[in-house]
């Protein structure tokens, strides 16, 4: 999707699900409605539907549906579907050249580890980003 937040942790729910935070080996399940919401959803002007939560997802399917998986379409057949989270690896970046950028590269995963930990809400981090990326510019 682009880098689009489908999530959004940013904005105000009316659920129970807890904050996506991507070090706490929780899988989060959005509903998209099609080409035309996907489109919304990447200019900001619509949001995708939360549905579950957890460490363990399962889908249980009666009929053949289309499914794309890293890029790769196919029709999956009627079958009981379980995904969970299997391992976390460091990736691989380039490397910024100032080293401001590096500190704010780290910064910016403090404050996204002290929101998934509830130390701060969305908008306290939002705003400590900004203060940052002043103070570093």
């Amino acid at each position: 999707m682009g880098g689009v937040d489908l999530w959004q942790n940013e904005y105000e729910h009316d659920d129970e699900f807890s904050l996506q935070c991507m070090h706490d080996q929780m899988l989060e399940v959005v509903c998209v409605c099609g080409a035309w919401h996907l489109g919304k959803l990447q200019v900001g002007l619509s949001q995708a539907r939360r549905l579950a939560q957890g460490k363990v997802i399962r889908i249980h399917t009666s009929s053949p549906f289309p499914v794309q998986i890293d890029g790769e379409p196919f029709i999956q057949q009627p079958c009981c579907l379980e995904i969970k989270h299997h391992g976390q690896m460091f990736m691989l970046r380039r490397a910024l050249e100032e080293p401001r950028g590096h500190a704010a590269a780290i910064m910016t995963e403090v404050l996204a580890d002290a929101e998934c930990k509830g130390i701060i809400n969305a908008s306290q981090k939002k705003i400590l980003l900004q203060q940052v990326a002043v103070n570093l510019a």
